[in-house]
């Protein structure tokens, strides 16, 4: 009896832990654009239908489908419209890196050619080859590049690497999610239920880190 209570209990502050996480996701996203769908159909298909599923399956074992399908539309609406932007964006960035190119190949001493090439780069992710054309426009014009914002060049791209490579660590959620998966030798709609919104917002997270 005891134990039946304190995997309710778990349950509901594991679902409460998610719903809310989520909620804070809408109300203050982290950056632009992290909710990867507009605000309304966010708040329906990541708070309103969880919340509503939540209770729901307390009478009706069910409608924990309901989680799952819920945010598996909204993971597939957000997929589909990053794909879209990071097209457009990959489309932009290439014909004005190939601008670029063509500038330095005519003028290596280009350091406005090289500065540029290197934030196009930094933003595509290939801080190496960033950070050698900035050292690059650094050498050929320290006036357009002090040595002052070098090191705070070197810095940033210093961190974001750092990011990457800990974007992988376990957290809170992975904990989370093992007493979810727990949760499928006692009840299989508490396990959906929980587990549907951990992933789900775990993969919002790294998604906004991304």
């Amino acid at each position: 009896m005891i134990g039946d209570w304190l995997f309710f209990l778990i349950y509901q502050g594991l679902m409460a832990y998610g719903i809310v996480a989520l909620a804070v996701f809408w109300i203050s996203p982290p950056s632009a654009g992290a909710l990867g769908v507009g605000e309304i159909p966010y708040v329906v298909l990541a708070v309103g239908v969880p919340l509503f599923g939540w209770f729901l399956t307390i009478w009706q074992p069910w409608c924990c489908l309901m989680i799952p399908l819920s945010l598996g539309t909204l993971y597939y609406r957000a997929r589909r419209e990053d794909a879209r932007a990071r097209e457009q964006e990959s489309s932009s960035r290439l014909a004005e890196l190939s601008k670029t190119e063509r500038t330095i190949r005519h003028d290596p001493s280009n350091a406005a050619a090289h500065q540029l090439k290197a934030e196009i780069l930094e933003k595509r992710g290939d801080h190496e080859q960033a950070l050698w054309h900035y050292h690059r426009a650094h050498a050929l014009s320290e006036r357009m590049l002090p040595a002052s914002e070098m090191r705070d060049i070197e810095e940033r791209l210093a961190q974001d690497k750092g990011k990457k490579s800990s974007a992988g660590s376990p957290g809170l959620e992975t904990v989370f999610l093992a007493v979810g998966f727990v949760y499928f030798l006692f009840n299989w709609t508490c396990a959906v239920n929980v587990t549907s919104v951990l992933l789900f917002l775990r993969w919002m997270r790294s998604r906004a880190d991304s």
